[in-house]
């Protein structure tokens, strides 16, 4: 009888220790899945932390920006104040001098002048004798005379084929 106790003692013993290598084995799984969850959780707080920080970061930097530009906003309304503050200056209107007709040939520099050319009279006169001896002695082509002569003396260039006709038909 004593080897059945000795078994049975035997089996409780080796139960026991199974039982413990069980709960020893649960309890090794579950503090690992512990240990990765509280891992998990660190590292989240972490992130979002990290996040936070950054944003705020973000936050700053706008609000700087958005600061900067509402002062230079400001500068320039200060600015636009101080300018309408102040009167504009007059225009300054030019009067051209009146012409006056050439003793010479007054019936060229009235066509002229008629024509809404502006120019002294004595300058029409002298320009006209000068463009048909170019024409008709030198023989310079129009278009040449157009720009050494009268755009260089200040008439427009809308102005250059009214002065030559009126000179073609006038002077020359």
């Amino acid at each position: 009888m004593m080897n059945i106790r000795i078994n049975k003692v035997a089996a409780v013993i080796i139960g026991v220790v199974v039982l413990l290598a069980l709960s020893a084995g649960v309890t090794l799984l579950v503090t690992n899945h512990v240990n990765a969850h509280n891992l998990a959780v660190q590292r989240s707080a972490a992130a979002a932390s990290h996040n936070r920080a950054v944003a705020s970061t973000r936050a700053r930097a706008q609000d700087r920006a958005i600061a900067a530009a509402n002062r230079k906003a400001e500068k320039a309304v200060r600015a636009a104040k101080r300018a309408a503050s102040k009167p504009a200056p007059a225009p300054v209107v030019v009067q051209p001098a009146p012409a006056v007709p050439a003793a010479g040939n007054s019936q060229y520099v009235n066509d002229i002048l008629a024509a809404g050319i502006v120019a002294p009279a004595g300058w029409i006169t002298a320009t006209g004798s000068t463009l048909c001896q170019d024409w008709n002695t030198d023989g310079v082509p129009v278009s040449v005379t157009d720009q050494t002569v009268l755009e260089a003396g200040g008439i427009l260039p809308q102005h250059v084929a009214t002065f030559d006709a009126i000179t073609a038909a006038d002077v020359c």
